[in-house]
């Protein structure tokens, strides 16, 4: 089966995230979007976010209603820092049915790839799907990709696809100062975040 593995912090994942999702799977023509929500991010240290779990049950929520979409647990099940590279090691290693490997990245993360631990060894392990994001210079992220294809003797793929001007952020501010987020989350994950109380205190 073709995966494409879809990380990140996902709070609150938003119709955004869904959309790009579904837009690199129809294009690739992929069979699963797996959707990884991040543990200890090292990029991320300092930055306070909403516990593992609230955006676990957040993500499984959303991706309800698509059979192409899944998620992993895998950054979920310890207190470490979590590097992309071994948790690319572990999905590899318990999964028997892969073919084809793809992991998504937005053009901000594609100009940080350079600081990323053992970047070259997860170069091997997929392939890259760089997705343009507004306010981003296309042509920048071209020259960037066209340096790391060179430098490393891969081929990212540099992908065009519309994007929902959505933010978790935004929806994280929205919740603190009492407006609505109807229409920007699945109504499953709003219902979640109101019952339990997250972002009220702008945490």
């Amino acid at each position: 089966m073709n995966f494409a593995i879809f990380g990140g912090t996902f709070d609150p994942i938003h119709y955004g995230h869904l959309f790009i999702a579904e837009e690199v799977r129809t294009k690739l023509q992929l069979d699963k979007i797996v959707f990884i929500p991040t543990g200890r991010s090292p990029h991320k240290k300092d930055k306070s976010v909403s516990s593992k779990r609230h955006r676990y049950e957040m993500t499984m929520l959303a991706i309800a209603s698509n059979p192409c979409f899944e998620a992993s647990d895998l950054e979920q099940k310890n207190n470490e820092v979590n590097y992309t590279v071994n948790t690319i090691k572990r999905f590899i290693r318990d999964r028997s049915d892969i073919e084809n490997l793809y992991f998504i990245i937005g053009a901000d993360t594609l100009l940080q790839l350079r600081t990323w631990r053992n970047i070259s060894e997860l170069f091997k392990m997929c392939k890259f799907v760089v997705v343009s994001r507004p306010g981003f210079d296309d042509d920048k992220v071209k020259q960037e990709v066209d340096k790391l294809e060179k430098e490393n003797g891969i081929k990212i793929i540099n992908l065009k696809a519309k994007s929902l001007q959505i933010s978790s952020s935004d929806i994280r501010e929205r919740v603190k100062n009492f407006h609505s987020i109807r229409y920007t989350i699945p109504e499953e994950v709003r219902n979640y975040i109101y019952r339990n109380g997250l972002y009220v205190d702008g945490s």
